[in-house]
């Protein structure tokens, strides 16, 4: 099967899997158009069920805080003549950012564009940093670790404190020359971005449908045994299963 894989390639088109059990999709229609919606409310409700409680004699901590701005963005539209949400408008931005790569600048002209056109009193953010603001309570922690430049090594722990790679000896920050005045803060020449996985896996379990697709290889239901299901017949799932019954 590989060496076919290798020579022929996968069959052209086939994006559904329907003779491996897969059930093609149907488009929406204006009578359901409304339950096939973006999803925030959804998302946001189950990021408050998931969140403790807070009494009212008690401070809000900053996640909660976050949540809430979130939750009264996603119910309150940019304007008086549109029903799309705030925080749905917002998201879909920084949506097209990130898949364009757009810059922070090219985001403040086209926010002010938006204020130029959108009816008075709109909602919409005018900067980069509200909306990013706006959706705080939606980042994933990450931890930034510095590392060599060669990569041979980065500066964590027992090494948090050296200056130069133990292997190639190359300076571990930006090479600045010395000047009178305020001390500057070191510039690393190469910072590694850690992301937990604890955090994401917690966010992935906040969300029901998700939820149940984490939870497949151990509750699934399978209708026909003999159908090849991907991934749980996958060599990797066989050798999870195996190592962690």
């Amino acid at each position: 099967m590989s060496l076919h894989l290798c020579k022929r390639g996968f069959t052209p088109g086939y994006t559904i899997w329907t003779e491996h059990g897969e059930k093609p999709f149907s488009e929406p229609t204006l009578e359901n158009a409304n339950d096939t919606a973006d999803g925030l409310d959804e998302m946001l409700a189950d990021i408050g069920d998931a969140m403790h409680t807070v009494s009212a004699e008690d401070e809000p901590p900053a996640d909660a805080k976050s949540f809430y701005a979130m939750l009264e963005a996603s119910q309150e539209p940019v304007h008086n003549y549109t029903s799309v949400a705030q925080l749905t408008a917002v998201a879909r931005l920084m949506a097209v950012k990130s898949q364009h790569n757009l810059g922070v600048e090219c985001i403040n002209k086209i926010l002010n564009l938006f204020d130029d056109v959108l009816p008075e009193n709109h909602k919409m953010p005018k900067t980069f940093y509200e909306c990013t603001t706006l959706l705080k309570g939606l980042k994933m922690p990450y931890v930034k670790i510095d590392a060599c430049e060669n990569n041979c090594m980065i500066y964590y722990e027992e090494d948090i404190n050296k200056e130069k790679c133990d292997f190639c000896g190359e300076s571990r920050y930006v090479v600045v020359e010395p000047s009178t005045g305020r001390k500057r803060k070191p510039i690393p020449r190469k910072v590694l971005r850690y992301l937990p996985f604890i955090p994401r896996l917690q966010r992935l379990y906040m969300e029901t449908k998700t939820a149940k697709h984490m939870r497949w290889h151990k509750e699934g239901r399978r209708d026909n045994p003999n159908v090849m299901v991907h991934p749980s017949d996958a060599e990797a799932w066989t050798h999870f299963n195996t190592v962690c019954p």
